[in-house]
């Protein structure tokens, strides 16, 4: 672990983790509401749509997954970020029903896949020695991200009376992840400075 803290690339895939938890924790959370005052859904409506999110999700999850044992697991992950970015700003321009059949279709795999081929990418960049402990600091920065996302829009609804302009923000912000997960590059192994040293 504290090798990975020492490390340029721990803290870019952190990053691009809270960077896309900043669009999709803001979706998440406030779709409902979102349907219900933009889009002129009912309640039941959009509990359907927020129901279908995590089912079309699948497809990434397994799709993406699939694919990231065959191909770059960084270039997949940046793929994902790039539908989830796209999907955010996809929801913040929508204007009738049937746009959010587009919205499901691109920002569903891109959450999915983030989720599924992560942990993956994680491994082969930090092994998997201590991948529990590694993991659990990476969730705790990207939280930075999922906590603020949410935040934010709910904060720009109180302001100017729409979502949009929050979901365009965080939509920008998950695209962003892109860029920074790309920069991320393996890890060089460091050599054991005495044999038997203890390890954290």
């Amino acid at each position: 672990m504290s090798q990975a803290l020492r490390n340029r690339s721990f803290w870019l895939v952190a990053s691009a983790m809270g960077l896309g938890g900043l669009g999709s924790q803001a979706v998440i959370v406030h779709q409902i509401p979102f349907m219900e005052d933009s889009l002129g859904f009912s309640t039941q409506a959009a509990s359907l749509v927020a129901m279908a999110m995590p089912m079309v999700s699948l497809a990434g999850r397994l799709g993406l997954g699939w694919l990231a044992d065959y191909a770059d697991k960084r270039k997949v992950l940046a793929g994902s970020y790039v539908l989830l970015g796209v999907g955010t700003l996809l929801f913040a321009v929508i204007q009738s029903g049937w746009q959010v059949i587009l919205f499901l279709a691109v920002f569903s795999p891109g959450w999915g896949g983030s989720i599924a081929v992560r942990p993956a990418f994680q491994a082969d960049y930090f092994g998997l020695r201590a991948f529990g402990g590694i993991q659990g600091l990476m969730f705790t920065v990207a939280s930075v991200g999922s906590f603020a996302g949410p935040i934010l829009a709910g904060a720009v609804y109180d302001a100017v009376g729409s979502y949009r302009p929050g979901f365009l923000i965080v939509g920008l912000a998950s695209l962003m992840a892109v860029p920074v997960i790309l920069m991320a590059r393996r890890p060089q192994a460091e050599p054991a400075k005495a044999l038997g040293a203890a390890t954290v």
